[in-house]
């Protein structure tokens, strides 16, 4: 009984006394490297978790070169503060760090180091990649590309129908705008452009021709179509007429004779 007791009250000790080393934390939700494009923009999310009575003084990102002979690290941002770049931003009380421009040398690792009040330090890293050539867009009226990079942003699809823009006003597309129905065979080019910080890409799709252009090429179809079935049909007939003729007046046994069978031996 007296065991129970203490661990009883041991546990109502550490609720109510919160351990001061374990109650900030940081990490990233995926530890996978994040690819961006040049001149795209970078969005770097911490997830800080800590107790209500647990205050963070501070927090830091810091960018290491990759793969440099000399390790060298160098301040982004911090928080409470302003960035001395003016691409450079943080949200969230400094847990987000978002790059505007990305330039060639903003690759690297970048680290996120928090303060707590008791002076306690906690970090998390993640690498950033540079995204050499943008995802390929495919479409057959769904527009999609593929997803074998990490990176923080979902991407967003743009349609074109004949050059113009669409939505969901003007036509039907899915709730993520990666599909757009169809409805008529009226329209000629369909494009559809997608960007995300790996880039933009663009594909374009063609089907069926302009109503009046599209009439038009099924009447005339149609008209050498009938010309044709006449043709043979009236060839046809003239043919067997001139064989009737034939037989009738005995020409066809004259110009094609039977042929007399050979005899072998002598007589």
């Amino acid at each position: 009984m007296e065991f129970v007791e203490g661990w009883v009250s041991l546990l109502c000790l550490l609720i109510l006394c919160p351990c001061q080393y374990v109650c900030v934390s940081v990490s990233f939700s995926n530890q996978q490297p994040l690819n961006v494009a040049l001149g795209q923009r970078l969005v770097l999310e911490a997830l800080v978790v800590q107790t209500p009575e647990e205050q963070v003084l501070s927090v830091m990102w810091e960018r290491e070169e990759e793969g440099g002979s000399v390790q060298r690290k160098v301040r982004v941002a911090e928080f409470p503060g302003t960035p001395s770049n003016l691409r450079v931003t943080t949200k969230k009380e400094g847990a987000i760090l978002s790059i505007t421009d990305f330039h060639k040398e903003d690759y690297g690792l970048y680290t996120i180091t928090i303060t707590d009040r008791h002076g306690n330090q906690r970090f998390a890293s993640r690498l950033v990649k540079q995204s050499e050539k943008a995802p390929k867009a495919s479409v057959s009226l769904l527009c999609d590309v593929p997803r074998g990079m990490e990176q923080w942003d979902s991407p967003e699809f743009l349609w074109l129908v004949d050059g113009e823009v669409v939505s969901n006003q003007t036509a039907n597309l899915s709730a993520d705008g990666r599909k757009l129905f169809i409805h008529t065979t009226c329209r000629q080019n369909y494009t559809c452009i997608v960007s995300s910080s790996l880039g933009t890409s663009s594909v374009h799709y063609i089907i069926g021709l302009d109503c009046a252009e599209e009439q038009q090429t099924q009447n005339g179809c149609h008209a050498h179509i009938g010309v044709a079935v006449f043709c043979s049909c009236l060839l046809i007939l003239i043919l067997l007429y001139i064989l009737y003729i034939c037989r009738r007046c005995g020409l066809l046994q004259r110009l094609c004779p039977a042929k007399r069978p050979e005899r072998n031996g002598a007589f």
